[in-house]
């Protein structure tokens, strides 16, 4: 068995690792003897969730770039060119990324965490002052970013009414196929019009046809009478 003793309580282990001492640590115990442990915050983790974030929203602006994008070669707009759903996504999501948004912490906005618009309205970020934010105010960090009333939940918000279920795009969606379903019906409609005229005019020239072949045999029997 492993004994040791941390900040003055007795732990013991069956094994060289121990696990449950400190929470979120595994300790190995590899000899007689004592040691000091200290423990600092891990940055990567959280700056990779927010460079995934900023990650994220440039690719929406340069969706939202390309279908808005003027057409200068004659091949025709995108599908969402003037679509005013998509405008008012890109609009809301702007807002809050330029916007103020206050938090527990000394920090509300996203400038001063070294995140910032460009000229293209994509994010960039500067991770020099990123690195420093967090080696200095950590806690202010999570404050702004999490929470129920922190950045990432406020645009998942409002995202969410976009996509879930019952949103935005669920409404849109289902306008565009009751007008796809109107619309082929009114091209069934005409098919059947014109196929029913077509057969009409087919049995119009056969007739005409037919009258036409009676009217030369009558003629050729009365030129025989002359």
């Amino acid at each position: 068995d492993t004994e040791f003793t941390y900040n003055g309580i007795a732990v013991k282990s069956s094994s060289t690792t121990v696990g449950e001492a400190i929470p979120g640590l595994s300790l190995s115990i590899l000899k007689t003897g004592s040691t000091s442990v200290t423990v600092t915050d891990d940055n990567s983790s959280l700056k990779s969730k927010i460079k995934a974030a900023v990650s994220a929203f440039n690719s929406f602006n340069d969706f939202f770039g390309a279908q808005t994008k003027l057409n200068t070669t004659g091949s025709g707009r995108p599908p969402l060119a003037s679509d005013p759903l998509l405008r008012s996504a890109n609009r809301q999501l702007r807002a809050f990324f330029l916007n103020s948004h206050a938090s527990s912490g000394s920090l509300d906005e996203l400038l001063d965490v070294g995140i910032a618009l460009d000229q293209q309205g994509r994010l960039q970020i500067d991770d020099a002052q990123l690195d420093s934010v967090l080696s200095s105010k950590r806690a202010d960090v999570a404050a702004f970013f999490s929470g129920d009333s922190g950045f990432a939940k406020k645009i998942t918000d409002a995202i969410d009414g976009y996509t879930k279920a019952g949103g935005a795009i669920d409404n849109v969606e289902d306008r565009i196929k009751r007008n796809i379903e109107k619309y082929t019906s009114k091209i069934q409609d005409l098919e059947f019009r014109l196929n029913t005229r077509e057969q009409q005019l087919t049995a119009q020239f056969a007739a005409a046809d037919k009258a036409i072949s009676q009217l030369n045999s009558q003629s050729s029997s009365l030129a025989g009478l002359s």
